[in-house]
């Protein structure tokens, strides 16, 4: 990520509509635009893996709601718009628009760099974001072979075995298969 400027929500409404601006991913974190920048094919193969495994258990068991990929936005209120690498909403349907203001009650963010403090800083505050409308975190660290878990009710956890979300049941995904 490489962090632009920092403007209001208007200025960055704008700033990505405008079409040199098209092909071009941003977020918008405390006020702060941060253009996302391509992954890392390890990257990019753990965040598919893991949204692949929510998306399938929706399928095969008829549940309502739908996923995002890396370029699925949110809207998390004023100075909040963010491209998690994968998103659940429970209910509804996928809108039109880049920044969407159906709130995610899964959210997965696979950390590139951890020795970036710049990509940790804006982890942590869209973290925040994330868990102030409900929204359950996975933070997915490929090289330690863990994910860090956040739930809006305050408890934390390490997982290096298997993921489940208490809003799927019945989703289990072994972590051998997405570091292994």
């Amino acid at each position: 990520m490489v962090v632009q400027s920092t403007m209001t929500t208007e200025e960055f409404e704008t700033w990505v509509r405008l079409p040199e601006n098209g092909e071009r991913h941003f977020e918008l974190i405390h006020g702060e635009m941060v253009e996302k920048m391509a992954s890392q094919q390890k990257h990019s193969s753990v965040s598919t893996a893991l949204c692949s495994y929510v998306t399938m258990h929706l399928f095969q068991n008829d549940l309502p709601g739908f996923t995002t990929g890396e370029t699925g936005g949110y809207d998390l209120g004023p100075g909040q718009r963010f491209l998690p690498d994968c998103a659940y909403v429970a209910e509804g349907t996928p809108g039109s628009e880049v920044y969407s203001t159906q709130l995610p009650a899964l959210v997965i963010e696979v950390v590139s760099d951890p020795s970036n403090e710049r990509e940790l800083r804006h982890l942590r505050n869209k973290r925040e974001s994330y868990l102030k409308v409900g929204a359950t975190v996975w933070e997915v660290y490929p090289d330690d072979a863990l994910v860090d878990i956040f739930t809006p009710d305050g408890r934390y956890r390490t997982e290096r075995d298997k993921l489940a979300f208490e809003g799927l049941p019945g989703l289990t995904i072994p972590l051998s298969k997405i570091f292994g």
